[in-house]
């Protein structure tokens, strides 16, 4: 499954870059992060809460660096596994400089197993997408206050992600 996107961040490309290549801006910016640590320059061990309408659990997993070049792109391999099942996968991260702030543009391929690839691929494409849009909305807003970011209410956030999920649904169909 390929899961792909554009977004403008406000801030510079060097404020972004430092964001994303560190760890405390994920911890603020993805609610469902419990822990991640870095195990090394290129290595985070992490554990995810998720917590989705048709889906949640923990899952214990890694994200490894597999390329990168200072604020431009950066290539990552991602392996997780819970109760909930599997996720493998790589994602690509692409920097550009606008007069608005900073593109983003991600591209990830991730192949998933048990009980999340029972939900379908198209549930799944709609949900990461839905939270890949509202982790870097928290990172826009991470970087505008050096750090400070508003998390929306945990029951309010699932029910905003069931209906996008399934309003985008709806349209697709």
């Amino acid at each position: 499954m390929v899961i792909e996107g554009r977004v403008i961040l406000q801030s510079n490309i060097a404020s972004v870059w430092e964001a994303l290549d560190g760890s405390e801006a994920y911890k603020a910016c993805l609610p469902a992060i419990t822990k991640l640590d870095e195990v090394s320059p290129t290595r985070r061990e992490a554990t995810i809460d998720l917590k989705l309408p048709a889906i949640s659990g923990v899952f214990d997993g890694s994200i490894d660096v597999l390329g990168r070049e200072e604020h431009k792109r950066m290539k990552l391999s991602i392996e997780g596994a819970g109760k909930p099942g599997v996720i493998n996968g790589t994602a690509e991260i692409i920097l550009a400089a606008t007069e608005e702030g900073t593109e983003v543009t991600y591209l990830a391929d991730v192949q998933v197993g048990g009980q999340i690839a029972r939900l379908g691929q198209r549930m799944i494409g709609a949900a990461a997408k839905e939270m890949a849009q509202e982790f870097f909305g928290n990172m826009d807003q991470y970087l505008a206050t050096g750090g400070n970011v508003t998390l929306a209410n945990p029951l309010v956030r699932m029910l905003r992600l069931f209906f996008r999920t399934l309003r985008g649904l709806l349209a697709r169909s």
